[in-house]
């Protein structure tokens, strides 16, 4: 699907590119964030792809993350929601002249997908992306989309262990009360257990 690599770098790391002068996250130039750079020894439109865990099917599921993209570059920038082997384009990232910039981008799918960013190289420049989070189940509106239905268990299996413990507890009790009136009145077994139920089920 692609050919080339998205790098984690930082400003103070990377001496090769042009990169922005800070990270988003802690606004210094130890932070570090992802980074796609054009160089001479790849061809233009050789492309990288970065994607997500496999997600479930939402209503509303909001993408957040922050871009750099300067003047210089020509690289540019896909979003794609990836389902079955097919790709759906959710944004085209182009002109940023400049500083970081943030993006919110609402996604729906009938069913389980991955986010993809693209990275498609040009004859020069880069593209960065950093604090990249999505929220599932909620919107971009921060309304919540998804609501969960709690599965119904099948007690059965908890009924059956009750019961077992009960005719478990009731044996024992019979067998001690037959040990204990026989040690004592020598009654025969079979008038204690007519006694006991009798007792037991009055």
């Amino acid at each position: 699907m692609d050919k080339l690599d998205w790098e984690l770098t930082s400003p103070e790391a990377e001496k090769h590119y042009s990169v922005p002068a800070e990270d988003k996250t802690l606004g210094t130039e130890r932070g570090h964030f992802l980074f796609f750079p054009s160089s001479n020894r790849t061809a233009v439109k050789d492309n990288a792809m970065l994607l997500s865990p496999h997600l479930p099917p939402t209503k509303g599921t909001c993408l957040k993350f922050w871009a750099y993209k300067p003047d210089s570059s020509d690289s540019e920038l896909k979003v794609w929601r990836l389902s079955k082997g097919l790709l759906y384009q959710l944004l085209v990232v182009s002109e940023l002249s400049g500083p970081w910039r943030r993006f919110d981008v609402n996604i729906t799918s009938t069913e389980e997908y991955q986010i993809a960013f693209e990275g498609i190289k040009g004859v020069s420049g880069a593209v960065a992306l950093d604090d990249i989070e999505y929220t599932i189940g909620v919107n971009c509106a921060k309304m919540i989309t998804d609501v969960k239905v709690p599965s119904k268990r099948n007690n059965a299996g908890g009924v059956a262990a009750a019961v077992i413990v009960v005719l478990l507890l009731i044996a024992t009790l019979i067998a001690l009360l037959v040990y204990y009136l026989r040690t004592r009145s020598g009654t025969q077994p079979c008038a204690i257990f007519i006694i006991f139920f009798r007792y037991w089920f009055q």
